[in-house]
């Protein structure tokens, strides 16, 4: 079907109350398409959430299960420490090995957040401030190094108890 072009006149009036309207009708179709766009993300959203649950939950278990059997190759090193060193583990719940070399450090056990107040900055400051003023010689210097890590944050800025 072939759209005819007609001339109608009009007056002013007329001429403003229909552009009005189309305005109107352009307004409402796009809050219609706004709509569909809207439902369209949600039905987006829902379907790529589906399909994202199942691989998370499985690879959720693979590190669960390799968590597991690091820490049950680790109790007898547990244990032996504490025989060695002659450790009470009075609430102790987890346990950090350093390798021979320093470059390899892992944690074992169970994480529990630490709830400091507020004013731990200002302690940590006035230790580290402290501990800098010890260090007069390459030796004391690589010890107050150590230190110092020790007091650092982790990747989530957690001081570690």
């Amino acid at each position: 079907m072939e759209a005819t072009k007609q001339t109608v006149e009009m007056t002013d009036e007329e001429l403003r109350q229909f552009e009005a309207f189309r305005e109107e009708q352009a307004a409402r179709k796009a809050k219609e398409q706004a709509k569909r766009d809207r439902e369209a993300y949600k039905e987006l959203v829902d379907e790529t959430i589906e399909g994202a649950i199942p691989l998370l939950q499985d690879l959720s278990l693979g590190i669960k299960e390799t968590k597991l059997a690091v820490l049950n190759d680790f109790r007898s090193v547990i244990n032996m420490k504490a025989e060695v060193l002659r450790l009470k583990k009075d609430g102790q719940r987890t346990d950090t090995f350093t390798n021979s070399a320093g470059d390899k450090r892992i944690t074992v056990g169970y994480y529990e957040t630490d709830g400091y107040r507020d004013t731990v900055e200002d302690g940590i400051a006035i230790v580290k401030e402290y501990i800098e003023g010890l260090a007069n010689n390459e030796e004391t210097k690589a010890l107050v190094k150590m230190v110092l890590r020790l007091l650092a944050r982790n990747a989530q800025g957690t001081l570690k108890a």
